[in-house]
């Protein structure tokens, strides 16, 4: 990461037409993507200040107060993470100094970054084309889903809820679709209420939602995986919340998520081990609670997670201050 950050700082990729590109593109407003690299926010705030024009942040991530590595695929990686940060952090105060405003994809991480910098921002949630449509619950012979990815260690979590299952009914399964990473390829063979299938496609994804009586998110509850996980939200939550179909998260008190459904009652919640196999029992047998839990996330949905509303909101706010400039 070190070497990149050198390297773009040499200027050198401005002779293949850099600049010339910018022109002829004739931009309006800098549109940026916030990401980990210190280099890029550099580019679009020189950008903006050059051509005068507003500069935008969405943002998504917590990199600005992360205090350890975010990429750790060496050992030099956490040998020169402090000048990293240190470089990230020096850019990003001059980004966000330089910026007409900022847009974030949940409220924990808005709240965070508006309070480190004195800045009063928008929040807009993941959206999802998922029509709001029932399932009628197959109390006989439920079928149960964990779409997503299953690095942070999740593969973990997902052998508790695997648990909590078999616990109930030796004949419960867990579908899992995802793919596991190298030296976690076989960390669900002796787990024999996993049935672990792979990637699949996003088509083949609202398929499985589709014909899943209760899907699942899950995060492990594990120290060296709280600071990366702190903002993280799922573009599977906002499908599961607006399916229609039973959803239950799985993960600690102190994470986005994990704030977002308890404040919110879109889905049932479990941050405990302990708890995992009563919650399930109560989903599966209160028929009331269920229809509860699923009016709640019918209205969130609606307002937070439309994505053709949401799409809306993102071209009005851009439409915002590229007005304001004029």
């Amino acid at each position: 990461m070190l070497v990149r950050e050198f390297i773009w700082r040499t200027n050198q990729w401005k002779k293949f037409g850099f600049n010339k590109w910018v022109n002829n593109f004739n931009p309006d407003i800098v549109l940026l993507q916030s990401g980990d690299s210190a280099f890029m926010l550099q580019i679009a705030r020189i950008i903006s200040q050059n051509r005068k024009i507003p500069l935008l942040i969405y943002n998504t991530e917590g990199y600005y107060f992360f205090k350890k590595p975010w990429i750790r695929k060496h050992w030099l990686d956490f040998i020169f993470f402090p000048i990293i940060r240190t470089l990230y952090r020096r850019e990003f105060r001059k980004l966000i100094a330089s910026a007409s405003a900022s847009l974030y994809l949940n409220c924990e991480l808005r709240n965070d970054y508006d309070a480190e910098f004195g800045t009063f921002s928008d929040v807009i949630y993941t959206g999802s084309n998922f029509e709001f449509k029932p399932k009628v619950f197959n109390s006989t012979k439920p079928s149960f889903c964990y779409l997503g990815n299953l690095g942070l260690n999740r593969y973990k979590a997902l052998i508790e809820i695997a648990d909590a299952l078999n616990a109930i009914n030796p004949t419960y399964s867990l579908d899992v679709y995802g793919n596991l990473r190298p030296g976690t390829e076989h960390v669900f063979d002796d787990v024999a209420a996993i049935s672990y299938h792979g990637l699949i496609s996003y088509d083949e994804v609202q398929k499985v939602i589709r014909n899943s009586d209760i899907l699942f998110h899950a995060e492990v509850n594990e120290e060296q995986w709280q600071e990366a996980l702190r903002y993280g939200f799922s573009t599977k939550i906002a499908d599961s919340i607006s399916s229609g179909h039973n959803f239950m998260l799985y993960a600690p008190q102190n994470i986005s998520c994990s704030k977002y459904i308890i404040a919110s009652g879109a889905a049932w919640y479990v941050s405990e081990k302990k708890d995992l196999e009563p919650t399930l029992r109560t989903l599966m047998t209160d028929s009331s609670a269920r229809e509860a839990v699923l009016s709640k996330a019918k209205e969130v949905a609606s307002i937070n997670h439309n994505a053709s509303r949401n799409a809306e909101k993102f071209q009005n706010w851009i439409r915002k201050y590229y007005n304001e400039s004029k």
